[in-house]
Protein backbone atom coordinates (compact mmCIF):
# COMPACT_ATOMS: atom_id res chain seq x y z
CA UNK A 1 0.00 0.00 0.00
CA UNK A 2 1.52 3.64 -0.74
CA UNK A 3 1.43 6.43 1.19
CA UNK A 4 1.72 10.36 1.22
CA UNK A 5 4.30 11.51 3.06
CA UNK A 6 5.85 10.00 5.95
CA UNK A 7 5.26 6.53 5.96
CA UNK A 8 3.00 5.41 9.29
CA UNK A 9 5.09 3.86 12.16
CA UNK A 10 1.83 1.89 13.74
CA UNK A 11 1.30 -1.34 12.91
CA UNK A 12 -2.29 -2.77 11.75
CA UNK A 13 -3.98 -4.61 14.48
CA UNK A 14 -3.50 -8.50 15.22
CA UNK A 15 -5.51 -10.59 16.61
CA UNK A 16 -4.80 -12.50 19.61
CA UNK A 17 -6.35 -14.65 22.33
CA UNK A 18 -4.18 -15.53 26.13
CA UNK A 19 -5.76 -19.15 27.66
CA UNK A 20 -5.24 -19.35 31.48
CA UNK A 21 -6.43 -22.03 33.96
CA UNK A 22 -7.92 -20.79 37.30
CA UNK A 23 -6.89 -22.62 40.48
CA UNK A 24 -9.21 -21.27 43.02
CA UNK A 25 -6.68 -18.44 44.62
CA UNK A 26 -4.42 -16.46 41.65
CA UNK A 27 -6.02 -12.74 40.70
CA UNK A 28 -3.53 -11.69 39.00
CA UNK A 29 -2.71 -12.91 35.50
CA UNK A 30 0.09 -11.70 33.21
CA UNK A 31 -1.25 -10.81 29.87
CA UNK A 32 1.14 -11.61 26.46
CA UNK A 33 0.21 -7.92 25.81
CA UNK A 34 0.17 -4.22 27.49
CA UNK A 35 -3.07 -2.67 27.24
CA UNK A 36 -4.46 0.46 28.66
CA UNK A 37 -7.66 -0.53 29.97
CA UNK A 38 -10.41 -2.77 29.83
CA UNK A 39 -11.97 -1.75 27.37
CA UNK A 40 -8.97 -3.08 25.03
CA UNK A 41 -9.80 -6.99 26.12
CA UNK A 42 -13.10 -9.37 26.81
CA UNK A 43 -12.25 -11.94 29.13
CA UNK A 44 -14.44 -15.14 28.63
CA UNK A 45 -14.92 -17.20 31.97
CA UNK A 46 -15.90 -20.88 31.36
CA UNK A 47 -17.77 -19.58 27.78
CA UNK A 48 -19.32 -16.70 29.42
CA UNK A 49 -18.28 -13.31 28.36
CA UNK A 50 -17.59 -11.06 31.48
CA UNK A 51 -18.37 -7.44 32.10
CA UNK A 52 -15.57 -4.65 32.01
CA UNK A 53 -16.23 -3.96 35.27
CA UNK A 54 -15.92 -7.69 37.07
CA UNK A 55 -11.98 -7.62 36.22
CA UNK A 56 -9.45 -5.08 35.87
CA UNK A 57 -6.22 -4.02 34.09
CA UNK A 58 -2.43 -2.77 34.78
CA UNK A 59 -0.39 -2.64 32.10
CA UNK A 60 0.21 -6.08 30.99
CA UNK A 61 -1.90 -7.37 34.53
CA UNK A 62 -4.99 -8.99 34.53
CA UNK A 63 -6.56 -8.43 38.34
CA UNK A 64 -9.98 -11.32 38.82
CA UNK A 65 -11.17 -11.22 42.01
CA UNK A 66 -12.33 -13.20 43.60
CA UNK A 67 -10.02 -15.76 42.30
CA UNK A 68 -11.27 -18.30 39.07
CA UNK A 69 -12.34 -21.30 40.29
CA UNK A 70 -9.78 -24.29 40.32
CA UNK A 71 -9.45 -26.25 37.01
CA UNK A 72 -11.70 -23.70 35.45
CA UNK A 73 -10.47 -22.30 31.87
CA UNK A 74 -10.74 -18.48 31.01
CA UNK A 75 -9.74 -16.71 27.99
CA UNK A 76 -8.42 -13.25 26.98
CA UNK A 77 -9.23 -11.52 24.12
CA UNK A 78 -7.75 -8.89 22.41
CA UNK A 79 -9.63 -6.13 21.05
CA UNK A 80 -7.59 -3.42 19.87
CA UNK A 81 -3.96 -2.03 19.39
CA UNK A 82 -2.41 -0.87 22.22
CA UNK A 83 0.49 1.71 22.07
CA UNK A 84 3.04 0.86 24.77
CA UNK A 85 6.54 1.64 25.31
CA UNK A 86 9.05 -1.56 24.16
CA UNK A 87 11.89 -2.42 26.52
CA UNK A 88 15.24 -2.11 24.56
CA UNK A 89 17.39 -5.41 25.01
CA UNK A 90 20.79 -5.89 26.73
CA UNK A 91 22.91 -4.98 24.14
CA UNK A 92 21.12 -3.60 21.78
CA UNK A 93 22.57 0.36 21.99
CA UNK A 94 25.20 0.79 19.62
CA UNK A 95 27.67 3.38 19.51
CA UNK A 96 26.04 5.70 16.46
CA UNK A 97 22.84 5.56 18.48
CA UNK A 98 24.33 7.45 20.75
CA UNK A 99 24.60 11.63 20.48
CA UNK A 100 27.49 13.22 20.95
CA UNK A 101 28.42 13.68 24.87
CA UNK A 102 25.19 12.17 25.50
CA UNK A 103 27.06 10.22 28.31
CA UNK A 104 28.02 12.45 31.40
CA UNK A 105 30.14 12.11 34.08
CA UNK A 106 27.21 11.42 36.88
CA UNK A 107 25.87 8.25 34.51
CA UNK A 108 29.49 7.19 35.44
CA UNK A 109 29.49 3.65 37.84
CA UNK A 110 32.71 4.67 39.63
CA UNK A 111 34.14 5.17 43.03
CA UNK A 112 35.13 8.57 44.43
CA UNK A 113 34.70 12.06 43.59
CA UNK A 114 35.49 13.86 39.94
CA UNK A 115 37.27 17.54 40.15
CA UNK A 116 39.21 19.16 38.45
CA UNK A 117 42.38 17.27 39.93
CA UNK A 118 41.13 13.57 39.70
CA UNK A 119 41.11 11.62 36.74
CA UNK A 120 38.93 8.42 35.65
CA UNK A 121 40.87 5.47 35.87
CA UNK A 122 40.54 1.99 33.95
CA UNK A 123 39.30 0.32 37.07
CA UNK A 124 36.06 2.71 37.42
CA UNK A 125 37.88 4.47 40.38
CA UNK A 126 38.39 8.20 40.08
CA UNK A 127 42.35 9.04 41.06
CA UNK A 128 44.32 12.24 42.13
CA UNK A 129 46.28 13.14 39.59
CA UNK A 130 49.78 13.07 41.00
CA UNK A 131 50.96 16.77 41.36
CA UNK A 132 54.61 15.98 40.33
CA UNK A 133 54.37 14.03 37.54
CA UNK A 134 57.29 11.66 36.53
CA UNK A 135 59.98 12.83 35.92
CA UNK A 136 59.72 16.45 37.16
CA UNK A 137 60.94 15.69 40.40
CA UNK A 138 63.37 12.84 41.50
CA UNK A 139 65.93 10.82 44.18
CA UNK A 140 68.76 9.62 43.03
CA UNK A 141 70.20 6.82 45.61
CA UNK A 142 73.45 5.31 45.03
CA UNK A 143 76.61 4.82 47.18
CA UNK A 144 77.95 7.97 47.66
CA UNK A 145 74.99 10.44 48.27
CA UNK A 146 71.42 9.05 49.02
CA UNK A 147 68.39 11.54 49.93
CA UNK A 148 65.58 10.90 51.40
CA UNK A 149 61.79 11.56 50.68
CA UNK A 150 61.90 14.75 53.48
CA UNK A 151 65.30 16.02 51.53
CA UNK A 152 67.31 15.05 54.26
CA UNK A 153 70.69 13.56 53.25
CA UNK A 154 72.02 9.97 53.74
CA UNK A 155 75.97 9.79 53.43
CA UNK A 156 78.05 6.32 52.46
CA UNK A 157 80.85 6.23 51.04
CA UNK A 158 80.42 2.79 49.97
CA UNK A 159 77.83 0.53 48.46
CA UNK A 160 75.35 -0.78 51.03
CA UNK A 161 71.31 -0.48 52.15
CA UNK A 162 69.13 2.13 52.00
CA UNK A 163 65.69 2.61 52.07
CA UNK A 164 63.27 4.94 50.63
CA UNK A 165 59.90 5.95 52.43
CA UNK A 166 57.05 6.78 50.02
CA UNK A 167 55.96 10.62 50.49
CA UNK A 168 52.67 11.75 51.22
CA UNK A 169 50.44 12.58 48.18
CA UNK A 170 52.46 9.83 45.98
CA UNK A 171 50.67 7.46 44.16
CA UNK A 172 53.52 5.98 41.61
CA UNK A 173 57.04 5.99 41.48
CA UNK A 174 59.33 4.76 38.39
CA UNK A 175 62.59 3.24 39.49
CA UNK A 176 65.14 2.71 37.63
CA UNK A 177 68.36 0.59 38.83
CA UNK A 178 71.39 -0.67 37.56
CA UNK A 179 74.13 -2.69 39.36
CA UNK A 180 77.83 -2.25 39.42
CA UNK A 181 80.35 -2.08 36.65
CA UNK A 182 83.02 -4.75 36.27
CA UNK A 183 86.35 -3.75 36.41
CA UNK A 184 88.69 -3.77 33.59
CA UNK A 185 91.70 -6.55 33.43
CA UNK A 186 95.46 -6.67 34.55
CA UNK A 187 97.39 -6.63 30.91
CA UNK A 188 98.13 -10.49 30.72
CA UNK A 189 101.80 -9.21 28.99
CA UNK A 190 103.10 -11.35 26.16
CA UNK A 191 102.17 -8.59 24.00
CA UNK A 192 98.11 -8.17 25.25
CA UNK A 193 96.60 -5.36 26.82
CA UNK A 194 93.81 -6.17 29.09
CA UNK A 195 90.39 -6.61 28.56
CA UNK A 196 87.39 -4.46 29.46
CA UNK A 197 84.73 -4.30 32.04
CA UNK A 198 81.65 -5.49 31.06
CA UNK A 199 77.87 -3.27 31.92
CA UNK A 200 75.62 -3.93 34.45
CA UNK A 201 71.82 -4.60 33.84
CA UNK A 202 69.67 -1.71 34.31
CA UNK A 203 65.75 -2.38 35.07
CA UNK A 204 63.05 0.20 34.59
CA UNK A 205 59.98 -0.76 36.64
CA UNK A 206 56.72 1.91 36.94
CA UNK A 207 55.16 1.14 40.70
CA UNK A 208 52.02 1.89 41.87
CA UNK A 209 52.58 2.90 45.83
CA UNK A 210 50.89 3.87 49.28
CA UNK A 211 52.36 6.58 50.98
CA UNK A 212 54.56 5.27 54.14
CA UNK A 213 55.39 2.50 52.36
CA UNK A 214 59.15 1.10 52.67
CA UNK A 215 60.81 0.46 49.90
CA UNK A 216 64.48 -1.00 50.60
CA UNK A 217 67.29 -0.44 48.26
CA UNK A 218 70.80 -2.12 48.25
CA UNK A 219 73.31 -0.53 45.56
CA UNK A 220 75.95 -2.75 43.88
CA UNK A 221 79.56 -1.65 44.43
CA UNK A 222 81.50 -1.61 41.22
CA UNK A 223 84.43 -4.33 40.54
CA UNK A 224 87.92 -3.59 41.46
CA UNK A 225 90.96 -5.72 40.78
CA UNK A 226 91.40 -7.80 37.45
CA UNK A 227 88.08 -8.24 36.03
CA UNK A 228 86.43 -7.52 39.19
CA UNK A 229 82.49 -8.57 39.05
CA UNK A 230 80.28 -5.44 40.23
CA UNK A 231 77.62 -6.11 42.82
CA UNK A 232 73.64 -6.59 42.08
CA UNK A 233 71.46 -3.70 42.76
CA UNK A 234 67.99 -4.38 44.31
CA UNK A 235 64.80 -2.62 44.78
CA UNK A 236 62.32 -4.85 46.77
CA UNK A 237 59.09 -5.07 49.03
CA UNK A 238 57.29 -7.50 49.96
CA UNK A 239 53.98 -6.22 50.69
CA UNK A 240 53.89 -4.92 46.56
CA UNK A 241 54.91 -7.74 45.04
CA UNK A 242 58.11 -5.61 44.30
CA UNK A 243 61.62 -7.26 43.69
CA UNK A 244 63.70 -5.81 41.21
CA UNK A 245 67.58 -6.89 40.50
CA UNK A 246 69.77 -5.27 38.43
CA UNK A 247 72.93 -7.37 38.11
CA UNK A 248 76.48 -6.53 38.34
CA UNK A 249 78.62 -7.10 35.47
CA UNK A 250 80.81 -10.40 35.86
CA UNK A 251 83.92 -9.13 35.14
CA UNK A 252 83.63 -8.92 31.11
CA UNK A 253 80.35 -10.44 30.67
CA UNK A 254 77.59 -8.18 30.93
CA UNK A 255 74.62 -7.89 33.90
CA UNK A 256 71.41 -9.66 34.08
CA UNK A 257 68.16 -7.51 34.68
CA UNK A 258 64.54 -9.01 36.42
CA UNK A 259 61.78 -8.14 37.65
CA UNK A 260 60.93 -4.72 36.22
CA UNK A 261 58.81 -3.60 33.12
CA UNK A 262 62.03 -2.85 30.48
CA UNK A 263 64.70 -5.21 31.63
CA UNK A 264 68.42 -4.28 29.98
CA UNK A 265 71.05 -6.69 30.12
CA UNK A 266 74.27 -5.03 30.62
CA UNK A 267 76.89 -5.19 27.36
CA UNK A 268 79.91 -7.40 27.58
CA UNK A 269 83.63 -5.79 26.96
CA UNK A 270 86.21 -6.64 24.16
CA UNK A 271 89.24 -8.29 24.12
CA UNK A 272 92.61 -6.91 24.37
CA UNK A 273 94.48 -6.53 21.59
CA UNK A 274 98.04 -6.48 20.07
CA UNK A 275 99.78 -3.24 19.58
CA UNK A 276 101.31 -1.95 16.53
CA UNK A 277 105.04 -1.72 17.99
CA UNK A 278 106.60 -3.54 21.08
CA UNK A 279 106.23 0.03 22.70
CA UNK A 280 102.46 0.51 22.20
CA UNK A 281 100.11 -2.23 23.71
CA UNK A 282 96.83 -1.19 24.03
CA UNK A 283 93.96 -2.56 26.43
CA UNK A 284 90.17 -2.64 25.70
CA UNK A 285 87.72 -0.20 26.54
CA UNK A 286 84.78 -1.00 28.97
CA UNK A 287 81.34 -1.67 27.86
CA UNK A 288 78.99 1.16 28.03
CA UNK A 289 75.78 1.16 30.55
CA UNK A 290 72.39 2.62 30.14
CA UNK A 291 74.56 5.32 31.57
CA UNK A 292 77.22 5.79 29.52
CA UNK A 293 80.94 6.39 30.83
CA UNK A 294 82.92 3.54 30.10
CA UNK A 295 86.18 3.43 31.29
CA UNK A 296 88.71 3.84 28.10
CA UNK A 297 91.35 1.38 27.33
CA UNK A 298 95.27 1.58 28.50
CA UNK A 299 97.92 2.68 25.83
CA UNK A 300 101.71 1.75 26.43
CA UNK A 301 103.51 4.80 25.86
CA UNK A 302 105.57 7.67 26.90
CA UNK A 303 103.12 10.24 25.27
CA UNK A 304 99.87 8.28 26.80
CA UNK A 305 98.24 9.40 29.83
CA UNK A 306 97.34 7.15 33.01
CA UNK A 307 101.11 5.38 32.90
CA UNK A 308 99.58 2.36 30.83
CA UNK A 309 96.37 1.54 33.20
CA UNK A 310 93.20 1.36 32.48
CA UNK A 311 90.59 4.07 33.00
CA UNK A 312 88.16 3.51 35.67
CA UNK A 313 84.50 4.04 33.92
CA UNK A 314 82.49 6.93 34.90
CA UNK A 315 79.19 6.13 34.31
CA UNK A 316 77.31 4.44 37.08
CA UNK A 317 77.27 0.60 36.05
CA UNK A 318 79.80 1.32 33.63
CA UNK A 319 82.56 -0.96 32.66
CA UNK A 320 86.14 0.06 33.48
CA UNK A 321 88.78 -0.31 31.07
CA UNK A 322 91.45 -2.92 30.36
CA UNK A 323 95.32 -2.12 31.27
CA UNK A 324 98.38 -2.28 28.60
CA UNK A 325 100.63 -5.34 29.42
CA UNK A 326 101.47 -5.83 33.31
CA UNK A 327 99.17 -2.75 34.21
CA UNK A 328 95.82 -2.95 36.44
CA UNK A 329 92.45 -2.25 34.76
CA UNK A 330 90.46 0.21 35.52
CA UNK A 331 87.59 0.10 38.12
CA UNK A 332 84.27 0.01 37.32
CA UNK A 333 81.57 2.57 38.48
CA UNK A 334 79.21 1.68 41.13
CA UNK A 335 75.37 1.43 40.69
CA UNK A 336 72.36 3.52 40.79
CA UNK A 337 68.82 3.63 41.72
CA UNK A 338 67.08 6.48 40.41
CA UNK A 339 63.34 7.14 42.07
CA UNK A 340 61.42 9.31 40.11
CA UNK A 341 58.20 10.51 41.71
Amino acid sequence: MSYLGSTPTTQNFIAGTDQFTGNGSTTNWTLSRFVNSTNDIEVVIANVVQNPTSYSVSGNTLTISPAVTNAVVFYVRYLTTTLQSVGVSDGAITTPKLADSAVTVSKLSATGTPSATTYFRGDGTWATIISSPIPNISTAINPTTVTNSTGTPMVNTGSGTFTFTVPAGCTAVRITATGGGGSGQTGPGGGLGGNGGGAAGTVIKRQAVTPGQVLTITVGAGGTGSLGSGGNTTVVNATLGLSVTAGGAAGQSGGTATGGDLNMLGATAGYGFEGNTASLVNGRDGANSFWGGAGGGASLGASYGNSGQGFPARGYGSGGGGGSPGNAGGTGMTGIVYIEY
